[in-house]
């Protein structure tokens, strides 16, 4: 209604309340609108934690994102059985990330994180991969260990040195995006990093955590964001963990992974290649 006035206060960059003038029926109204208004897009900004622009925003196309990579010095090849590639890496500090083509357990680090569920049932592909490798050991732990949380540590049993850890992460049951499902992986992630430095690991390789659960380019985007945030936090000397892999070998992983990565490289101004 034109009888209805509303008032930002200045300066206008940081508002702290909205001032409603007019009629006291249509004041209510455009009240009770734009009170739903702020509802809406608080939840928005709760449900995407993340802050990197998603590629899908910018009209890219899955082809049109193979030229992107490739025009950034990014180029998907097939790895051997046994020998995972180095896809893309980023630099912070004295912290390197790296993302890797290949599989989980064939990992040169010193600890890997892979998904489980409520149940600890390795249904998931990728703890089926890393059980098979590591023996039934590794599943006669996890069923002694009483006080699950979200992230938990066990040893590496039958798998190849280096690894010496393996890191579970309870990945939530993904619904439509509603009940915080990306806000509770992005914690798992930050608390597996945590985790890693604190127990001494000098690297670190993820499996794509909740991919068989969530869309891939949404794990994609909270992996790298995750990772952000703890060189974020993790800007000094004390610092044990020294290098950050992101390991998969699907492609519709890899490719929003490589995309994030650049991004941020070039956002943060760090080096990437």
């Amino acid at each position: 209604s034109k009888s209805v006035k509303i008032f930002k206060p200045y300066p206008p960059k940081k508002p702290q309340k909205i001032i409603i003038r007019g009629p006291l029926e249509q004041v209510t109204e455009c009240a009770k609108a734009l009170k739903n208004l702020i509802n809406r897009l608080n939840n928005d900004i709760q449900k995407k934690p993340v802050e990197i622009e998603h590629y899908a925003l910018e009209n890219k196309s899955k082809g049109s994102l193979t030229e992107y990579l490739k025009q950034k010095g990014v180029i998907l090849q097939v790895s051997q059985k046994g020998q995972n590639t180095v896809v893309s890496q980023l630099k912070a500090n004295s912290i390197t990330v790296k993302i890797i083509e290949g599989s989980i357990v064939d990992e040169q680090v010193q600890c890997i994180a892979i998904p489980t569920n409520e149940t600890f049932d390795f249904s998931d592909p990728i703890s089926e991969e890393v059980l098979k490798k590591a023996g039934p050991s590794l599943k006669t732990e996890c069923d002694k260990i009483v006080a699950k949380s979200s992230v938990f540590l066990t040893g590496s049993f039958d798998l190849l040195d280096p690894i010496k850890g393996i890191i579970h992460i309870v990945v939530p049951t993904y619904k439509d995006g509603s009940q915080k499902e990306d806000a509770l992986l992005l914690e798992s992630i930050l608390t597996t990093l945590r985790m890693a430095d604190q127990m001494g690991f000098q690297s670190l390789s993820f499996s794509a955590v909740g991919s068989d659960n969530f869309p891939d380019e949404e794990v994609s985007r909270i992996l790298v964001t995750g990772i952000i945030k703890f060189l974020h936090e993790s800007n000094n000397d004390n610092t044990v963990l020294q290098s950050i892999h992101l390991c998969s070998n699907k492609r519709s992983v890899l490719s929003p992974l490589s995309y994030y990565l650049i991004k941020c490289s070039e956002k943060l101004k760090l080096d990437h290649s």
